[in-house]
């Protein structure tokens, strides 16, 4: 179960992270910027986890997709609010909505403009820049 949730979490990462000229890096031990927790019942909002194992960040019991949701969620880290928009953060999950989560032209707009775009220097032959 460690390696599905670590993979999916690198996944969810990595949608963010060839976005934006930020990089992330794991830190384990006190202080993380970001800290990602499986919790029960309240946990600091207005809708409380029912205790029984079957809600994952609030997704509903049809089907989870955790690369989505994991990817959603660092959303909200990165300072993303929920948007009406055909988004990673729309605010209600529908669960399997495609094998691979993805970042659409509006969710990259958006975090672009919090934290730079990503510059790529693209080289052709022999080194010369193209």
């Amino acid at each position: 179960l460690k390696s599905y949730v670590d993979e999916a979490l690198q996944a969810a990462v990595k949608l963010w992270d060839d976005a934006i000229e930020a990089k992330f890096v794991e830190r384990k031990g006190k202080g993380p910027d970001i800290q990602i927790s499986f919790s029960t019942f309240y946990h600091g909002d207005e809708f409380p986890f029912d205790g029984m194992g079957n809600e994952i960040a609030h997704a509903g019991p049809n089907g989870r997709n955790l690369k989505w949701v994991l990817a959603h969620e660092i959303g909200h880290s990165l300072g993303l609010p929920h948007t009406l928009e055909q988004s990673i953060m729309m605010p209600y999950y529908g669960g399997y909505e495609a094998a691979e989560p993805h970042l659409s032209a509006y969710d990259i707009d958006v975090i672009q403009k919090l934290y730079g775009k990503l510059h790529l220097l693209v080289t052709g032959c022999f080194g010369q820049e193209v």
